[in-house]
């Protein structure tokens, strides 16, 4: 039981680094989702293991390791999204100091 906690502390923790670093708040409500999913999963393992055999023990941690999985996807996503956008601004900074330098040369 000591250990099932301390993996919840673990988890809970992991889950603030992600919140923290995540980039953009588009993908966050679908975040929140997955991990409040795994997290109820996390927290009835150890209640449900007393009750179920072993065969539903490993279909829950089957279905909460692909539920993790989609979660590193979404990150991923939510990361590239922001790469995408910081290239897009950069692109949109440069077209525009390069309008600026050409309007400038056509007032000489």
């Amino acid at each position: 039981m000591v250990s099932a906690i301390k993996d919840i502390c673990i988890f809970m923790i992991i889950v603030q680094a992600v919140m923290y670093f995540a980039p953009g708040g588009s993908y966050e409500k679908y975040i929140k989702i997955l991990i409040g999913i795994l997290m109820i999963l996390r927290i009835t393992e150890p209640v449900l293991g007393f009750f179920m055999d072993g065969e539903a023990k490993m279909e829950i941690q089957r279905r909460a390791m692909a539920l993790q999985e989609e979660l590193k996807v979404r990150e991923w996503e939510v990361e590239l999204e922001g790469q995408r956008l910081e290239v897009y601004s950069s692109i949109e900074e440069e077209l525009k100091e390069e309008l600026e330098k050409e309007q400038d040369q056509g007032k000489r």
